[in-house]
């Protein structure tokens, strides 16, 4: 897929919460950082910047601003505004044919899991990586390592290791209404928590939540693309009603289908804002639990790798082929489509 260059000019789509109604300084947050860090010229979708209320009420004028987004050839690329829950109810609306005739970056995470899925069934690769209102803004500047992963990912060659941060990682839930910076902590490292081989598929996953009510939808991956696949999931952020069991129950749902066995390998995200390390360790041995269940500790799995609702984050290319090696936790892009 074609790279971004200063210049170009890029979408803003709010597909799921109306956020940038609601907290305009912080989306005008991450259109600087857009503009002035990579030099894109933001172009809001006519109803992106529309209530929070309205937008809610209105699923399939969110789709026909993604639809234009996507027929606009002096658009090269997409961004998600915001997360939320609700994305699911654009899909009725979206006009297949023209995504598909014209192919080009989107990017967001969480709730846009939802987008990811449907534009990979088109045979659009896209990236999991920040939203503009969380992971572009932040109070104090993007954060570099961030920064440097959507330069990377976006405007030259993101093939090559997914580095991990070394110096720290913020576990706190930005104020939105406050734009205050958040405290750093160290460093919180990957690590492998089963395997003993370098194995290797093409990227699939998202916000766990997210993926668990897309099942059975007409989204979900075809059971082909679960074939030699590296699955990736990570939970929303400080998400109480998510318990360890619920990831146990939704990955023995994937066991019976057959989808689980016939993954190669799966990246679990860093602990989520707000999140507690020991609950995250909890998650962790759910994961465990079931591969055991269906006798699957030969996959390899590493932990605590930074993408989705954490900070800083990384960027992961939907449907690229890459390398996960639990000796050394490296992740590798090696080819993207």
């Amino acid at each position: 897929m074609q790279k971004l260059k200063p210049g170009d000019s890029v979408a803003a789509v709010s597909l799921s919460w109306g956020g940038a109604a609601e907290f305009p300084e912080r989306y005008a947050m991450g259109i600087q950082e857009l503009e002035r860090t990579f030099g894109l010229n933001v172009v809001p979708m006519p109803n992106a910047l529309k209530s929070a209320s309205w937008i809610d009420a209105n699923p399939e004028a969110r789709a026909q601003d993604l639809n234009q987004a996507f027929a606009d050839d002096k658009i090269k690329a997409i961004f998600s505004t915001i997360g939320g829950d609700d994305c699911i109810r654009i899909l009725p609306f979206l006009d297949e044919q023209l995504i598909a005739s014209h192919p080009k970056i989107f990017m967001g995470y969480s709730d846009t899991t939802v987008i990811h899925l449907a534009l990979n069934k088109l045979g659009i690769n896209t990236y999991y990586g920040p939203a503009i209102m969380a992971g572009f803004a932040e109070a104090g500047g993007m954060f570099p390592y961030t920064k440097a992963a959507v330069k990377k990912a976006l405007f030259d060659d993101i093939r090559g290791p997914i580095e991990s941060p070394q110096s720290y990682w913020v576990n706190a839930h930005p104020d939105f209404s406050q734009n205050k910076e958040r405290p750093r902590h160290d460093s919180l490292p990957r690590v492998a928590l089963q395997g003993d081989a370098k194995a290797s598929g093409c990227l699939l996953g998202g916000c766990f939540e997210v993926l668990e009510f897309c099942r059975g939808t007409p989204v979900w991956p075809e059971f082909e693309k679960w074939k030699e696949s590296i699955l990736f999931i990570e939970i929303a952020e400080g998400d109480t009603t998510t318990s360890p069991e619920r990831v146990s129950w939704f990955l023995r749902s994937l066991g019976c289908s057959g989808e689980l066995q016939s993954i190669s390998g799966l990246l679990f995200g860093r602990p989520g804002q707000i999140v507690p390390v020991e609950r995250y360790k909890a998650y962790e041995q759910a994961i465990i639990r079931v591969l055991n269940e269906y006798n699957l500790q030969h996959i390899p799995v590493i932990s605590r790798v930074e993408f989705g609702h954490t900070d800083p984050m990384c960027v992961l290319p939907y449907g690229a082929l890459t390398d996960v090696d639990p000796l050394t936790r490296e992740i590798t892009i090696v080819e993207t489509y």
